[in-house]
């Protein structure tokens, strides 16, 4: 018999990181709804916003942010720093994750 391979942020199946645009098949409707909101925030807000949103919400939301809406699992640690945000984490996030991020959005809207 096959042994099945569960991991938090890695999915064996498709061989890759857990996100939204890979594996869109591990985020719920909460998950769906929190990053539309993670997006409108990396469009428009600031490092600061994107902070007081990440840690306004249940842990399960954000730590499943992070592990499968983005593949950037250290992030749930590092992030919990209002300065790293604001000089790393939120610029880093729109110049990589906004862009795919919008993509999968606009599929799962389809």
């Amino acid at each position: 018999m096959k042994k099945t391979k569960d991991h938090p942020f890695f999915c064996y199946k498709k061989n890759c990181s857990k996100t939204a645009w890979n594996t869109p098949e591990y985020l719920s409707p909460e998950d769906w709804d929190f990053l539309a909101k993670v997006y409108d925030t990396l469009k428009n807000g600031n490092g600061e916003q994107l902070h007081a949103l990440l840690w306004s919400v249940l842990d399960s939301i954000a730590e499943h942010f992070f592990n499968h809406s983005i593949g950037w699992a250290e992030g749930y640690t590092y992030c919990r720093n209002l300065r790293y945000v604001q000089e790393c984490a939120f610029d880093g996030m729109v110049r990589h994750q906004l862009p795919k991020i919008k993509i999968a959005l606009e599929r799962i809207r389809q």
